[in-house]
């Protein structure tokens, strides 16, 4: 992939539609399309007459489309004319799934840069070394991920057009032997979740080849799920690649757990969601305080059982805010950076710190009766702005603090003003 948002091709040949007892086979191509939306899209000429493609065209039960003789997955026709047109639905696969292979070769879209351990790459020209490796290893797998040797021309392409562009291609493999699928389903939906923690926004492996003797035995070509290109905060500093395999570790763990795997899958979506500014300002702070409930309950009350029945249930919102962040070892106070922040809690004396604020502002919104719409109206987006990345820190913190990590962070609410300018987290010297 040269430049975002090219097609990547499937398969070529003849394949067949079948579903409600009937079956047409199709001469063309399946390629893997971006825009408008991530799926995969055929087209082609009919062996068959046009009477019985429209009749699978019309009909209410469920087609699927097969390549010799191998279910590839749900499909819809949305086109008839003498060229054939549609899409597969959800999960697409090529090949013989059934079979276990010795390792899994993927490509990662719009993740962020790293610089990991050493690699050479040999060209005719010149050996080039380069810090682009990044190793994940637990009990049962390692993951090796290689950031694409031209991967700073892939982000200005990037910024110019938008949208998406593989940047890093990566190989599984288990340390118990060969690997299903359903084990590497399983694998992949924990590394997709990890990288879009580390990415702040959502990524995935795509284009998923399970190889044996160096042979390609079956292809996912599951549109999995990746967020446009768009510019946002990370916390992650560019040289933490050594940091990440130890949390790695952790969220791994963790991920095997049921409750634990919902409680990671739900506080990391609800991370992306207010990184990402889905909701704008307001929606977004509303967003934020579903999460630290979550991370309140989750931490404060599930794990640690600091408190217990409805004495968990009856504090305040601020006070679970404080109970957790002070557990996690943050300070109350705005921080210095948030003048205009400090300068709303001192004009109510009624408010006292970050949290008292966050929940403030958070009730303006939610509990929307005139006299707190008028209130909020005046409410300057300078101080909207920092409620909401105070709270977003909040979360940030909490997530890494589970996660045990202790090395150095970006930190949001400072007034740092180059890509180099970090912070150790506050529990590492503890």
């Amino acid at each position: 992939m040269n430049v975002p948002n090219e097609n990547i091709p499937f398969y070529k040949g003849s394949f067949q539609i079948k579903g409600d007892g009937m079956e047409v086979t199709i001469d063309g191509e399946i390629n893997f399309h971006w825009f408008p939306n991530i799926v995969l899209r055929f087209t082609g000429t009919p062996h068959e007459d046009f009477a019985n493609l429209f009749n699978l065209f019309s009909s209410n039960t469920a087609s699927h489309l097969y390549i010799n003789d191998h279910k590839v997955g749900l499909c819809q026709i949305t086109s008839l004319s003498s060229f054939t047109s549609g899409i597969i639905s959800g999960k697409a696969f090529l090949g013989d799934k059934s079979i276990s292979v010795s390792k899994i070769n993927f490509s990662i879209p719009n993740f962020l840069d790293i610089h990991g351990s050493l690699t050479k790459r040999i060209t005719p020209e010149k050996a080039h070394v380069t810090s682009s490796r990044i190793t994940l290893e637990n009990n049962d797998y390692l993951f090796i991920i290689d950031k694409c040797y031209n991967y700073n021309d892939t982000k200005d392409l990037l910024k110019t057009n938008g949208g998406y562009i593989l940047q890093y291609s990566g190989e599984l493999t288990s340390k118990k032997g060969n690997i299903n699928l359903e084990e590497a389903r399983k694998a992949f939906s924990c590394l997709n979740k990890f990288l879009t923690f580390l990415n702040g926004r959502r990524t995935s492996a795509l284009f998923i080849h399970g190889v044996y003797n160096e042979e390609t035995i079956w292809s996912d070509f599951t549109p999995y799920l990746v967020d446009q290109y768009k510019s946002s905060f990370r916390w992650l500093p560019i040289d933490s690649s050594k940091k990440i395999n130890l949390i790695w570790n952790r969220f791994s763990l963790l991920w095997q757990e049921v409750n634990s795997r919902d409680f990671l899958s739900t506080a990391i979506h609800w991370y992306i969601e207010v990184n990402n500014n889905t909701g704008f300002t307001t929606g977004s702070i509303v967003t934020a305080q579903i999460a630290l409930e979550l991370l309140y309950n989750w931490t404060i009350v599930e794990n640690k059982k600091l408190l217990i029945g409805k004495d968990a249930e009856n504090i305040t919102a601020a006070n679970k805010i404080r109970l957790l962040i002070s557990f996690v070892g943050l300070d109350y106070e705005v921080p210095p950076a948030f003048k205009g922040l400090q300068e709303f809690i001192k004009n109510d004396k009624n408010l006292k710190d970050g949290p008292d604020a966050v929940v403030r502002i958070r009730n303006y919104i939610v509990h929307s009766q005139e006299d707190k719409r008028k209130i909020l109206h005046l409410i300057p987006n300078k101080v909207l702005h920092e409620a909401l990345q105070l709270s977003i820190w909040y979360i940030e913190m909490s997530l890494l603090f589970i996660l045990g990590y202790k090395g150095e962070y970006h930190n949001r609410c400072s007034e740092a003003q180059y890509i180099g300018d970090t912070e150790t987290v506050p529990w590492a010297s503890k």
